[in-house]
């Protein structure tokens, strides 16, 4: 380098010359040519160095890039089957809009991530061995010649142009071809399995006669979830005051149950149920009968609940729908369903009543059974004068009395013969008006003994007087300083009129509410009242007068 800038230095001060002229050699030229050349390069290798210390660069910084564009292809845009929807048609068919026919050589199917029609044309109609198309100004339809599996799928179109693609969305679809299960599980108090996928499970139609114990039975089972399960109850022809009833449910889960309401005695109703699914598929199950038979009492059933629906169906179940044939050119309008579900009208479900039939007859019989109970408890009747104490309690009027316990009713009387070895006479009860009837016309000298619970025990000696009238009067003191015995047997007493109310209520409103007059109701009805009167108002009504 040095050497080149010293003869550089030498050319430019020894070889000098005329610019005017412009008179050179050959070898002046090629001198000069190569000096300039070799002071640019030595410069531009200098300014280079300096800049990588300066400004030092990665190995990527080096390369240089490039994009070169590439037509790319429209996604194709799905029309059916439709995103998240259930069908029952394994040859549904797949349908799509057209892309720009200027960047699309053709399309290709892809099912279950499997490219299953390929080189489908997006201008030309075509009858290839695995699939048929038809195009229309705006749309390609394509129909597969082979059936879709059962079960869940996922479909995307692909739009193809030399080495470049673009893909549709990806949808999701099930085919469903199987009919709901149904299975019924209880009717009533009657348990059993029986299933529509198990027809050995179910009896013959001369043992499904169902008899229940209640007017209200309650029906539960298991069926398909979210399909729409229909169950009615159809009266038997020509019975008056029958009603049908039907309703629609949807279970989430699959486990139903539902109460009819209001069956009338020994009257044979047909049940039919039948489910549909969200795909459309049917199944009925075999019909069966239910009869109400009352054990022990019997009433008139409640009337149907408000919001019962009577059946529109016919009761004659019709076939199950058999697979649709393959539809080659069919233009489907989508639609989509999620969760899928049918949509089903709600039927509003009938509240039970309050008080049911069954409950209804316990609070009848055991409220007047419990105040008679009542009153041998508190009065301390012995079971061998049950009889004797009945005929005061009920009939208080039918004899003239001689006799009086100082207004204190039911009181029991020991009569004995004054001797030295005393004989029980009589046994009696005063009545509800504190008095009673004896005849001692036989005898001179009686000792009569009165107790009841809560009284000072009274006994005195009588002499009798034959063919005169004589009034025995007893005395009875109640105690100062009542024992556990006399508190309990008093709190029974007066408790006793509770359920005797009790009893009036509810026949009275068994009554009301039953469509038919019971003979037994009345007659229930008529004693609970008759007691009320005797033990209550009817000694009122003797003091005042």
């Amino acid at each position: 380098m040095l050497q080149f800038d010293e003869q550089a230095h030498i050319l430019n001060t020894d070889y000098r010359f005329q610019i005017t002229d412009f008179r050179m050699n050959k070898k002046t030229i090629l001198y000069i040519s190569i000096a300039i050349t070799l002071i640019l390069r030595s410069e531009i290798l200098n300014l280079k160095s300096i800049d990588a210390i300066e400004n030092p660069q990665t190995p990527d910084d080096s390369l240089v890039s490039a994009t070169i564009g590439i037509n790319m292809p429209e996604s194709p845009i799905l029309i059916t089957p439709c995103d998240n929807c259930v069908t029952r048609n394994r040859f549904e068919q797949f349908s799509w809009w057209r892309s720009d026919l200027n960047n699309v050589a053709y399309y290709q199917l892809i099912l279950d991530h499997v490219i299953i029609a390929d080189h489908i044309l997006p201008h030309t109609s075509q009858d290839s061995a695995g699939y048929l198309t038809q195009v229309t100004a705006e749309k390609v339809f394509l129909n597969l010649k082979t059936a879709l599996p059962e079960g869940a799928h996922v479909w995307l179109v692909r739009a193809v142009v030399e080495d470049a693609h673009a893909d549709s969305e990806t949808w999701h679809f099930t085919v469903d071809t199987t009919n709901p299960i149904i299975i019924l599980q209880a009717v009533d108090k009657n348990v059993f399995y029986w299933a529509t996928n198990d027809p050995a499970s179910i009896p013959p139609a001369d043992q499904r006669h169902l008899k229940v114990t209640t007017a209200n039975p309650l029906l539960s089972g298991k069926v398909e979830a979210y399909a729409a399960f229909k169950l009615s109850l159809v009266c038997p022809p020509a019975t008056s005051s029958c009603d049908h009833q039907t309703i629609t449910i949807v279970d989430t889960d699959g486990n139903w149950e539902h109460r009819f309401y209001g069956l009338l005695p020994d009257v044979t109703y047909t049940a039919y149920l039948s489910a549909t699914d969200a795909a459309g598929n049917s199944n009925y199950f075999p019909e069966f009968t239910i009869t109400y038979t009352p054990g022990g009492l019997r009433f008139p059933p409640f009337i149907i609940p408000p919001g019962v629906i009577k059946p529109t169906l016919s009761p004659t179940p019709s076939p199950s729908p058999q697979p649709l044939p393959p539809t080659y050119i069919k233009e489907l309008i989508p639609y989509r369903t999620a969760p899928p579900a049918p949509p089903v009208t709600e039927i509003p479900q009938p509240s039970a009543p309050l008080i049911t039939d069954s409950h209804l007859t316990l609070i009848i019989v055991w409220g007047l059974l419990i105040h008679l109970l009542a009153c041998l408890i508190g009065f301390q009747v012995s079971p061998f004068f049950i009889p004797t104490f009945f005929s005061a309690l009920l009939f208080p009027y039918l004899r003239r009395h001689n006799g009086l316990t100082s207004r204190a009713s039911f009181v029991r009387l020991m009569v004995y013969s004054a001797s030295d070895k005393p004989q029980l006479l009589k046994r009696v009860y005063s009545q509800a008006t504190a008095t009673f009837r004896l005849d001692l016309s036989q005898h001179d000298l009686v000792l009569i003994k009165a107790f009841r619970a809560g009284f000072t025990p009274f006994s005195a000696l009588f002499y009798t007087q034959p063919q005169q009238p004589f009034t025995y009067l007893l005395p009875l003191v109640r105690k100062d300083r009542q024992s556990l015995q006399d508190n309990f047997l008093g709190f029974v007493i007066w408790i006793r009129i509770l359920p005797l109310l009790i009893a009036i209520l509810t026949s009275s409103y068994a009554l009301a509410i039953f469509k038919t007059l019971d003979l037994f109701l009345l007659s229930y009805l008529f004693i609970s009242l008759y007691l009320l009167f005797i033990e209550y108002l009817y000694p009122r009504i003797k003091t005042s007068h």
